[in-house]
């Protein structure tokens, strides 16, 4: 729409970095906010049947994936690629 406004605003990205006005004064400094959740206690609130703490930290390890493909050689030379 701006564009159709006025067709001297230049290219797109031009026109978005002339909305940028300067930097204005600080405002005050807020309060201390309260401590959040944690992960944990997060967790419990979606689903309150996650165990304890400890068994629910032992619930995110997966099983094991599959073996890698091998690396390159090491031949004793600074440069891998030789």
């Amino acid at each position: 729409m701006a564009y159709v406004a006025d067709t001297n605003i230049g290219t797109e990205l031009q026109w978005l970095s002339s909305l940028k006005g300067d930097t204005g004064i600080a405002g005050p400094t807020g309060s201390q906010g309260s401590d959040g959740l944690s992960a944990y206690n997060l967790a419990y609130v979606g689903d309150s049947n996650i165990g304890t703490e400890l068994q629910w930290l032992a619930s995110l390890k997966g099983d094991t994936g599959l073996t890698g493909v091998p690396g390159l050689r090491n031949t004793g030379t600074r440069n891998c690629r030789n």
